[in-house]
């Protein structure tokens, strides 16, 4: 069943090249008497959307049907949610949204959604499809056509509003290491604009009622940095009081935000959440409708429908209730300009992490995962290998050994196909005696046999490599590898070279010398050469001195290594013993915080052993492939790339999760030293257990000290080491790979309480005193969250209320936090 559930995950429709996903099953009710039980299996997936991976401005206020996006819960079938709320405009309000999603056409997902209340209702439709670019500079194109409608006060007055649009906007791939991602788009609306005011209290600028026509475009930028977000989006919108285009008014929005997770401790997040807004409306004939000026409270209005892209239109304030902040004089609502300033802080108190200490700091899981992204960075790499100078050489040799085009574009023959279809073909001469039969027979087998497939000869499966790279360009290295490498019990090409003069001796010393055989061999020798120096241009990835220098360093650890392994052992001896003399099972809360802080202790000795070693054993296999790469004179860029790799687990690592290997063996040195010292208080005063323990915690710590000063030195050399251009085109998508782990092994909670703060301040215009009326919103509250659901409950207070302004408003939302950013 888990393997299944992976398997079904893999089905999900991805956008990069790369997701992580955790399937966990538990057993729970478990009927001895009825032989059942019950098994449930737990997934968490950084399955990333298209361009979204690195967008933060997605719509907050909405929990749609499908939280996973993918077509394993929703293609085809029909998603509903209810929806149920409250604010202080439209009191209770409730209705629900219903999405169908299908695959592969121009429309691939409808939404249907209706709220409303005693005095209010919303509705919309919208249909919409998308389509992601695998190469160029574009990523993401969606294209929208939808109808909206509104009836929601502000004051007294009704504001109704009908619009249909037609919506298409776009997203560049992610430019550079940091993530930095462009948008556009544009739309075009018709409609209404429509208030329950009559025709006579309406001002001559600010029509009652009026049609609506609009072309809207918008610029923005996203960029991700570790933790950290930025966003900007300008827009700016052409708008008719008539149902013809024409420019009655123009608004332009600008909007900017910010957001933040700085992690004090693991899985106790401090989030900050920054929005900046503004916007004017002009006319050049005064006809600006009262629907479209700026209207504030503490709902958003969006300059843009749609889930995917977020511009605020209005100013937000949370001490306002929807559409209350929309006084400038006595006589037409709304503002003609606009600011607004919004911070939230939230800090977590209380937490429930998603995985254990014992997963998260395994040193056996962390070193299979460090192993899983060294490899996927190595494959990442190749992906992009056809950008390389030198490749078209490397791909147009590779192939010349099977059949090349002449002038007249007809096939010939390579010299690989010659000696495939001669050795098929293959008869022993007849004349021949026994002693020469047998030589030709080992001399056949030494060119045919290999240590692959004993079904198939070395030179079918040269030619089957060859044919790979043909069909499969992003395997020609792969491919040129396997054939030319300088080991001969894997070098496919190799072996064959060196059987050749074999096979021509013994049919010559039999009367039967074949001039073929000969010509193939010095064909396969030149294109093997040729194959040598192309392979060398291409794989020239890194500087070997600049490797070879931090590689040389790690002879520091080997000291540092000998003097901890006996202390780690005595120190492992001591906690095991300690663990053996408490009971393995209790309902005392006293002992089982001692079962647990003995289990600790436990781990921690044994990791920090585990680390010890794994050290070790890295740093030998980067010495060896540095040694190997200068006793090898064809292949050489392998073996550095093997130590670059080597070095990135020791001294780089791989985002938060999986710190480098130096600085794990630090931390838990470091945690276990504590532990240690914790039992050296616990003993009897100047007993020679007390003294050992203490004498262990001392040295514990020195060595943490000798392992991050070791670790400082050499990395600021590993980071000098400069990057080939493929590896910086695999960046972006390990960068996401490696926050996505961090946020799964070190920020999600399956359950978080944490108190917030809020401060808003808004402003609506033009007022005859530029400096007054400013509005401003102070409050707090408690966020309950489950996993990345957030549900945040408080009070804004309005602290400079005028006489016809509300105390202040409640704070309720419902949000779904897009920690995989």
């Amino acid at each position: 069943m888990q393997d299944a559930l992976t398997t079904e995950l893999s089905k999900l429709r991805g956008r990069t090249r790369l997701t992580f996903s955790y399937v966990t099953p538990q057993l729970l009710n478990c009927d001895d008497d009825l032989k059942t039980l019950e098994v449930f299996y737990g997934v968490v997936s950084s399955e990333p959307f298209s361009y979204l991976t690195n967008v933060f401005e997605k719509r907050a206020d909405r929990v749609t049907p499908t939280v996973v996006k993918g077509e394993l819960i929703s293609a085809g079938k029909l998603g509903v949610t209810p929806t149920v709320a409250y604010n202080r405009t439209r009191g209770i309000f409730g209705g629900g949204e219903a999405s169908l999603y299908s695959k592969g056409g121009i429309i691939d997902r409808l939404d249907v959604g209706l709220t409303g209340s005693g005095s209010t209702l919303t509705g919309d439709t919208n249909m919409s499809g998308f389509h992601d670019f695998d190469s160029g500079i574009l990523s993401h194109v969606e294209w929208n056509f939808g109808y909206d409608y509104s009836d929601v006060p502000t004051g007294a007055t009704k504001l109704r509003n009908s619009t249909a649009v037609a919506q298409i906007f776009g997203a560049s791939k992610s430019l550079g290491n940091s993530a930095l991602i462009l948008r556009f788009g544009a739309s075009a609306e018709g409609g209404n604009r429509n208030t329950n005011l009559p025709s006579f209290a309406a001002q001559p600028d600010a029509p009652a009622a009026s049609d609506y026509t609009a072309i809207k475009t918008y610029i923005g930028a996203s960029w991700v940095k570790n933790r950290q977000s930025w966003k900007v989006s300008y827009g700016l919108q052409i708008g008719s009081a008539a149902h013809q285009i024409r420019s009655d008014y123009v608004k332009q929005i600008g909007d900017f935000a910010y957001s933040a997770r700085i992690m004090p401790a693991d899985h106790k997040p401090l989030r900050l959440d920054f929005q900046l807004t503004g916007g004017s409306i002009s006319s050049n004939n005064g006809l600006i409708p009262v629907a479209e000026r700026f209207l504030g409270g503490n709902a958003d209005s969006e300059f843009i429908r749609g889930d995917n892209w977020r511009i605020r239109s209005n100013p937000y304030i949370r001490s306002f209730p929807q559409n209350s902040l929309n006084r400038i004089d006595s006589l037409t609502p709304g503002g003609k300009n606009f600011f607004s300033a919004n911070l939230t802080l939230a800090q977590t108190i209380w937490n429930r992490p998603l995985m254990s200490y014992e997963i998260v700091d395994d040193p056996e899981i962390l070193t299979y995962l460090s192993s899983a992204l060294t490899n996927v960075h190595v494959g990442l790499m190749d992906t992009y290998q056809e950008s390389l100078p030198g490749f078209s050489e490397l791909h147009a040799s590779l192939l010349r050994l099977v059949n090349q085009k002449d002038a007249s574009t007809a096939r010939i023959d390579g010299p690989l196909l010659k000696l495939r279809i001669k050795l098929q073909n293959f008869t022993f001469p007849t004349d021949a005696t026994p002693e020469q039969i047998d030589a030709i027979t080992a001399a056949k087998k030494g060119i045919e046999d290999n240590i692959f497939d004993d079904k198939k000869t070395t030179p079918q499966l040269a030619v089957e490599a060859v044919e790979t790279a043909r069909k499969t360009p992003s395997l020609t290295l792969t491919s040129v590898r396997s054939l030319i490498e300088d080991k001969a019990a894997t070098s496919l090409l190799s072996t064959i070279i060196m059987g050749l003069p074999a096979l021509e001796d013994a049919l010559g010393n039999a009367g039967h010398a074949d001039p073929d055989l000969n010509s193939i061999e010095v064909a396969l020798k030149s294109l093997r050469d040729e194959l040598w120096e192309h392979e060398k241009t291409v794989t020239k990835l890194y500087d070997p001195e600049r490797v070879e220098d931090p590689v040389n360093g790690l002879d520091g650890f080997a000291p540092i290594a000998t003097k901890l392994q006996p202390i780690l052992e005595a120190i492992q001896k001591k906690a095991t013993l300690e663990l053996s003399k408490l009971p393995s099972t209790t309902d005392d809360p006293k002992i089982k915080r001692e079962i647990a802080a003995a289990q600790l202790y436990v781990f921690h000795a044994g990791a920090a052993l585990q680390y010890v070693q794994g050290a070790s054993d890295t740093i030998s296999e980067a010495k060896d492939a540095v040694a190997e790469s200068k006793t090898s004179d064809k292949l050489a860029n392998d073996d550095i790339a093997t130590a670059k790799a080597r070095l990135d687990e020791l001294l780089i690592g791989f985002g938060p999760a999986i710190p480098p290997l130096m600085v794990r063996l630090a931390s838990t040195l470091r945690a276990l030293s504590g532990e240690v010292e914790t039992r050296a208080a616990a003993s009897t005063p100047s007993s020679d257990d007390a003294k050992q323990l203490d004498d262990y915690a001392k040295q514990l710590l020195a060595h943490a000290a000798d392992v991050l000063s070791l670790h400082s030195e050499l990395s600021q050399k590993a980071k000098k080491i400069t990057l080939p251009i493929i590896e910086k085109k695999a960046m972006p998508t390990m960068l996401y790979a490696e926050r996505s782990l961090g946020v799964v092994f070190r920020e999600l909670n399956m359950a978080a309480i944490s108190p917030f703060a809020i401060f808003d301040a808004a402003r609506i215009g033009p007022q005859a005193n530029s400096t007054r009326g400013v509005r401003y919103g102070v409050g707090g509250g408690v966020r309950f969250s489950l996993a990345n659901l957030d549900l945040d409950v408080g009070y804004s207070i309005n602290p400079n209320r005028r006489s016809f302004e509300k105390r202040g408003a409640v704070v309720f939302s419902l949000n779904i936090y897009e920690l995989f950013r």
